[in-house]
């Protein structure tokens, strides 16, 4: 976050409102301060506001200066923010005016975003630097907590599934995930699902069922294989079948601050929240643990309402299968 100035800004007729700025600049804190030379009352407010009827704000000595905060100062929302360009000034004698400061905010751009996105937030937020020159933490090592947050996230809500094939190759029982796969929801052959279950549930059933002869599978397990392989319980017998995956994306690995998040722009804050619970937990002189629980909280009631909305939305999925018979 850095601070703007507007110094000597001047009402050139008193009795007619006068707005902080002619153009739109949208901010999450401003303080106003009168003139030392003004003898006079400032009024500010809307653009009602007037010397008048004595409306809005007034400043004068013993009070000579106002703040309009904003509480969440995280929020970057379009109307979440104070313009400029709404706040007026009145005075009660003309040529008197005020000195302004405000917070030069960062707005989130709809559409796509990137990690430069997400690291300009950060820098908003914990009032560091482009370069992170404090020391408290490196580009690369955010870059790193945004890849693992994403995950986490991703592996946690399930809200991110693709639909793929892979084919059954007659005689094999050991295939290969898609390369984008993080975890299998379900696996369906010749449109029938697999009961999915583990090695020593097969052994147990029968202890010989790898010696079963080629046929149509009915479960599968992923337990001691190698990374992304899935085990059916038995050879393949029939030809010019495909198995059918539903699972839930392994996020693209993020390696600049050009790269594209892979999380959409609902989500936005979520992900931030948890990569600043990462920073501030971090041992070292930026650590604040206050600060890490408030993100940890924030995070956690993120990946809570994506959950529900999954749920909800499953529930409706299944309610028009039933209606539609």
């Amino acid at each position: 976050m850095t601070l703007a100035t507007i110094n000597n800004f001047i009402a050139t007729t008193a009795g007619t409102a006068v707005p902080l700025s002619a153009t739109s600049i949208q901010t999450n804190w401003v303080f106003i301060q009168v003139l030392r030379t003004n003898i006079g009352k400032v009024y500010v407010g809307d653009s009602t506001v007037n010397n008048t009827d004595l409306g809005g704000i007034t400043l004068e000595a013993p009070l000579p200066s106002m703040s309009l905060p904003f509480e969440a100062i995280e929020s970057k929302r379009s109307d979440a923010l104070i313009d400029l360009n709404a706040v007026f000034i009145d005075v009660d004698n003309t040529g008197e005016g005020v000195n302004i400061v405000y917070a030069q905010s960062v707005a989130v751009a709809p559409g796509p975003q990137s990690v430069q996105d997400m690291l300009d937030q950060i820098i908003f937020m914990t009032q560091e630097d482009a370069t992170f020159s404090s020391g408290f933490w490196t580009e690369a090592e955010i870059i790193d907590y945004i890849n693992d947050v994403e995950k986490d996230f991703f592996d946690r809500t399930g809200c991110f599934k693709r639909i793929d094939t892979v084919g059954a190759t007659a005689g094999d029982r050991v295939f290969l995930e898609p390369s984008d796969s993080m975890s299998i929801d379900r696996i369906t052959f010749n449109q029938v699902p697999l009961h999915r279950t583990d090695r020593w549930m097969l052994d147990m059933e029968d202890r010989n069922w790898k010696n079963q002869p080629s046929g149509v599978p009915k479960q599968y397990h992923q337990d001691l294989l190698l990374t992304k392989r899935f085990e059916v319980d038995r050879d393949i017998g029939p030809v010019g079948q495909n198995f059918t995956l539903i699972y839930t994306i392994l996020p693209a690995t993020l390696t600049t601050s050009a790269d594209l998040l892979n999380i959409t722009p609902a989500f936005f804050h979520y992900i931030l929240y948890g990569v600043l619970e990462k920073m501030l937990g971090k041992q070292g002189e930026g650590q604040d643990l206050a600060r890490e629980k408030y993100c940890h909280a924030r995070y956690e009631a993120g990946v809570g309402i994506v959950l529900t909305l999954m749920r909800s939305q499953k529930r409706s999925l299944e309610g028009l299968a039933a209606q539609t018979g």
